[in-house]
């Protein structure tokens, strides 16, 4: 059996998968904010409270800047 070698980035508060948080992600977070969780924008669920809050939108915001390093 061959072995594979891969690395995989998490970064919170990257709701697009951009590898950065930014603008984009807040405003997400800000539009679903107070929408029910689903399997669409579970990823949106900063704090995994189960619920889209002001708090998921306050985190986001203070991760905004943070980037994945480069590979």
């Amino acid at each position: 059996l061959a072995s594979v070698t891969g690395r995989i980035g998490l970064l919170g508060g990257d709701l697009d998968g951009t590898g950065a948080v930014t603008g984009t992600d807040v405003y997400l977070s800000r539009a679903y904010s107070g929408v029910p969780l689903d399997n669409a924008n579970y990823r949106l669920d900063v704090d995994t409270s189960g619920v889209l809050t002001g708090t998921d939108v306050y985190l986001v915001r203070m991760l905004s800047g943070l980037t994945l390093p480069a590979w």
